[in-house]
């Protein structure tokens, strides 16, 4: 059998790693630099193959395929009662798409919901598999050898710095440095911030986070800047505790890459994480205001230019920085738990995200939707 899948980050976790068939990676046509509501479509070669495996992005042409995604699908937003919707939405009722893939509970609720209006229901959650979580390739044992017990080493990630909780992480680092903890960031992000520069958390202007900037320069804040993702993985093994933050968050896949590196993860009570930690185990979670679906209920329920979404920014950020200076305070003082959690969060890896596990359910999914 031969799958074709399109090139990308997420399609890494989310097709098989260890296939029984033959996986083809190839690139898409970039469409939606020509007319945007085409950022949903996959246009690529598909010759040779007998099925597309894809993410997000809904296949044209003939061939059939299958379609993991994260949260929405069709992923238009602001689209809803457009014809592009209800072209692409007809594209996953039609015969060539044999199966719709939830990467987490999450994401099987928010589609249910964008499509509850629809006559069509009943016959996309007939389409719908069981959760198939994203997976990581994990190691045998953990490298702990360049971990050391005179300081806690905490990892954040994230592109968009903002989104993902930066600035409550620097305020943690300020309040950790004035009380003399021993405790070493290390923040791997291009600092991208702002509603002008995409980040749809954000009030509009870079300038302010201006206020947050300084704490950069802060002695236990290391800021790494971008990084490919082998050194990022790297500097994961000196580190004790990842931490995500983050407002706005549909998966998360460093939680996965940092349980397999047996790092535990403190994040937020938001979208699919709750799924993926177990609190005292592998992790912690942090309160975080959500709606029903478990999205952060300010998103997008404010004028984000005005001074009160502003003043509900700083608030989120400092209440989430009260709770991560407990949760790491609580690390510090208690060694013993903390390293049972490096060890469970490996093993939890393991049974749950493990990459050769993925590949054998994905292979009998996609054998089973061409016979």
């Amino acid at each position: 059998m031969h799958v074709v899948r399109p090139i990308g980050y997420p399609s890494v976790f989310n097709t098989p790693r260890h296939s029984r068939h033959k996986i083809t990676t190839r690139w898409f046509v970039p469409a939606h630099k020509l007319w945007r509501p085409l950022e949903v479509a996959l246009m690529m070669p598909t010759n040779g193959a007998d099925l597309i495996a894809t993410f997000n992005r809904i296949p044209l042409g003939t061939k059939p395929f299958v379609i993991s995604f994260e949260s929405h699908l069709p992923r238009l937003f602001n689209y809803e009662k457009t014809a592009a919707f209800r072209y692409f939405s007809s594209k996953l009722q039609d015969d060539r798409c044999r199966k719709i893939i939830p990467i987490s509970h999450f994401s099987r609720r928010i589609f249910l919901r964008q499509h509850d209006a629809s006559p069509h229901r009943r016959e996309l959650e007939e389409r719908l598999s069981e959760v198939i979580y994203p997976a990581v390739e994990v190691p045998i044992e953990i490298d702990t050898v360049n971990r050391t017990d005179e300081q806690l080493n905490v990892f954040f990630v994230g592109a968009h710095f903002s989104r993902k909780g930066g600035p409550a992480l620097l305020l943690t680092a300020k309040r950790l440095n004035d009380m003399r903890l021993p405790v070493q960031f290390h923040v791997v992000s291009d600092l991208i911030v702002g509603g002008q520069n995409g980040v749809w958390t954000d009030p509009p202007e870079a300038a302010f986070f201006d206020e947050y900037r300084p704490l950069l320069l802060l002695p236990n804040v290391k800021l790494h800047g971008k990084m490919p993702n082998n050194e990022l993985l790297q500097l994961l093994q000196i580190c004790d505790v990842s931490v995500l933050p983050t407002l706005c968050d549909t998966f998360g896949y460093s939680v996965l890459e940092s349980l397999a590196a047996g790092v535990p993860v403190i994040a937020t009570k938001v979208s699919a994480l709750p799924e993926l930690i177990e609190p005292g185990k592998t992790g912690l979670l942090l309160d975080l205001e959500t709606d029903e679906m478990g999205e952060w209920r300010h998103l997008f329920k404010f004028d984000q230019s005005s001074d009160a979404y502003r003043n509900i920014y700083r608030r989120t950020m400092e209440d989430i920085a009260d709770q991560l200076v407990d949760a790491l305070t609580l690390l510090l003082e208690r060694p013993q738990h903390l390293s049972t959690m490096k060890t469970i969060s490996h093993q939890t890896a393991g049974r749950r995200f493990n990459a050769y596990k993925q590949s054998s359910v994905l292979d009998t999914l996609y054998e089973n939707s061409i016979h």
